[in-house]
């Protein structure tokens, strides 16, 4: 049996229904699965990226769960409208103290996140540099965040022309690719009560229709339902992240079943 098969984690955006994330993370080491790379956009950056520099899903969870609605308006820097409705400093502290000076080159899992470079029309893989500065980049979600400037240019959100990087991870050397999209379609958003609810679910269905006209070309694709959980608040954190334990339960016969068909030994 050979054990040399890259196992790649293509992570997509979707605010705080990214959370799910963790909950695929916590059932892969559950079942030995490794991650051997790892792309992700938006909200998957940030839970990719952490897991990539030694973060665990049990250390994710527990920070998850424990903000409070108080804590959320504290990384809330409301500015006024030029550029992005929430200037973005504050989540930029957050990022900074969960990941320190750490460089993208230097974690434990070969990683990339994926961010829109505004004046060259093109999605942008980070693989080097301040992890802090790539996550900021990939999170910046048009009309809600501020834009990052960053060496010269100027970047956005992922999800823009990227959701769920799975050409990024297939680039990367990935030989079985394991995606997690948490923005898949079905059932119905939850009524809009502030104007971040609506900029992110009109952008969440923005997203939607550039990704439904290309070819989603992973090995396996875990979709958790959540389209009922709110995009701007911590406050179901955990019902995302266990909706995300689920969904990858699911699938997680096959994708063993899978990776054994190909040599590998658990």
């Amino acid at each position: 049996m050979k054990n040399d098969i890259k196992i790649g984690l293509a992570l997509s955006g979707g605010a705080l229904r990214g959370l799910a994330h963790v909950g695929a993370l916590e059932v892969f080491e559950e079942h030995k699965i490794p991650i051997h790379l790892i792309a992700g956009t938006s909200m998957g950056s940030l839970v990719g990226g952490l897991y990539a520099a030694g973060r665990t899903p049990k250390f994710m969870r527990a920070l998850s769960e424990s903000i409070t609605a108080s804590e959320e308006r504290r990384y809330i820097d409301i500015t006024i409208p030029r550029m992005g409705m929430i200037k973005g400093k504050k989540i930029e502290q957050m990022i900074y103290t969960l990941c320190g000076r750490t460089k993208i080159e230097d974690l434990n899992i070969p990683y990339k996140a994926v961010a829109c470079c505004i004046e060259d029309n093109k999605v942008v893989a980070f693989d080097r540099g301040s992890l802090t500065s790539a996550i900021r980049c990939s999170i910046a979600i048009p009309g809600i965040f501020e834009p990052v400037l960053y060496e010269g240019k100027t970047y956005v959100d992922g999800g823009v022309l990227e959701r769920v990087p799975i050409s990024v991870v297939r680039q990367m050397g990935a030989d079985y690719i394991i995606a997690v999209d948490v923005n898949a379609r079905g059932g119905t958003n939850p009524k809009p009560e502030s104007i971040f609810d609506i900029l992110f679910t009109v952008f969440d269905m923005m997203e939607w229709q550039a990704m439904e006209r290309r070819t989603v070309d992973a090995d396996v694709t875990i979709l958790p339902s959540v389209r009922h959980i709110n995009p701007a608040s911590f406050k179901q954190a955990k019902e995302c992240i266990d909706i995300g334990r689920d969904a990858t339960l699911a699938v997680i016969d096959k994708i063993k079943q899978d990776l054994s068909m190909m040599g590998y030994s658990f």
